[in-house]
Parts: C-alpha cells; sequence; structure tokens
C-alpha cells in the first residue's frame, strides 16, 4: 500500500489516515498549527515528519511498512441525536 507526502494541514493527513496510508509530513514554515499537527501525528506513532526535503528521510519512509486504518467517531451523528 502506498503512503502519502504532503504538509501538515488537517484534511489530506485526516483522510489518508482513515485510509489507512503511511505518512510522511513537511510542516509549512511559519504554521504554527501545521507545527502542532506534525507534532501530534509523530507523538501518536501515526507518520513521519520532515523539516526540509530530504532523501535519507525519504528512503527510510519509504521502507516502513504501511499504516493501519484508522476510525472516526461519527461526532455529527451524536451531536444530531
Amino acid at each position: 500500500m502506498l503512503g502519502t507526502t504532503c504538509d501538515a494541514g488537517f484534511e489530506l493527513p485526516s483522510k489518508a489516515l482513515q485510509l489507512g496510508k503511511k505518512l510522511l509530513l513537511r510542516p509549512l514554515n511559519g504554521q504554527m498549527e501545521q507545527t502542532s499537527n506534525a507534532l501530534a501525528i509523530q507523538e501518536l506513532g501515526l507518520g513521519s515528519v520532515m523539516r526540509k526535503l530530504d532523501t535519507k528521510t525519504v528512503n527510510r519512509w519509504l521502507k516502513m511498512p504501511s499504516g493501519r486504518l484508522q476510525s472516526y467517531p461519527d461526532v455529527a451523528g451524536s451531536i444530531a441525536e
């Protein structure tokens, strides 16, 4: 299963996790929420982070196993009830 490399915004990493893709995040410079998102993903063991494009990091990430499917609670459904 292929992985996803992307910035550390919210939507694309969330979708990739939901599909069980491994993640390699590169937070955009100067974006505090992206730094925070990347740290959370790394701390939870759900992905890897690189600060700048680095072939060693990418090669190490490519050799890692696939991610695992993540399921999210149906918050909207719970609120509606």
